[in-house]
């Protein structure tokens, strides 16, 4: 039912510091059957109270639609069949305070499915259950990719990395080994 997913895109958006974002689907019949049937679909929504509702692709910000995205696609994970699903830094955008949220959302989404997230926020890669390190390196004339399962201490130096840039600092690592301990 379009109005009860209304109801969890709401809720869940609140819980991800956007306490009066609303979604509305709204669905039209055309006068003529085209290649997509007679129905159309169209995407409406308001992120500030008082706010009007308007087509998604016009008003929301980069960071808002990866907190819709990751909403709509949590709220799925739960009632289909999805074995795994992947985020590509659907964390962009967003300051540490939100991106501590949407680690959570995917501590809760990774009980009932496998979750894998790119990311470069430490709030984030904290919270998972393994961290594997992507690299690149030029070989020649070809770019080389290896992707490497980190060990604890291995962790604990990537997310300090993260944290303070190139040059790890004592604050850093400290702030590394408090993020992987509260998770």
């Amino acid at each position: 039912k379009v109005s009860e997913l209304e109801f969890l895109v709401a809720n869940k958006l609140s819980n991800l510091s956007m306490p009066d974002a609303e979604l509305k689907v709204e669905l039209t019949e055309k006068e003529k059957l085209g290649p997509n049937g007679l129905d159309e679909i169209q995407l409406l929504f308001k992120t500030n109270l008082g706010g009007q509702f308007s087509p998604l692709k016009k008003v929301a910000s980069g960071g808002e639609l990866s907190r819709l995205m990751l909403t709509v696609l949590s709220i799925l994970s739960r009632s289909k069949n999805l074995p795994t699903l992947i985020f590509d830094e659907i964390d962009t955008g967003v300051s540490g305070e939100v991106a501590a949220k949407i680690a959570t959302e995917f501590v809760q989404m990774g009980e009932n499915i496998q979750l894998i997230s790119i990311t470069h926020l430490p709030q984030v890669a904290s919270k998972g259950t393994q961290h594997l390190h992507v690299s690149k390196e030029a070989q020649g004339e070809k770019t080389v990719t290896s992707v490497r399962l980190l060990n604890e201490e291995e962790r604990i130096q990537e997310l300090a990395k993260m944290i303070s840039g190139a040059e790890v600092t004592d604050a850093a690592r400290e702030n590394a080994i408090n993020l992987l301990q509260s998770a």
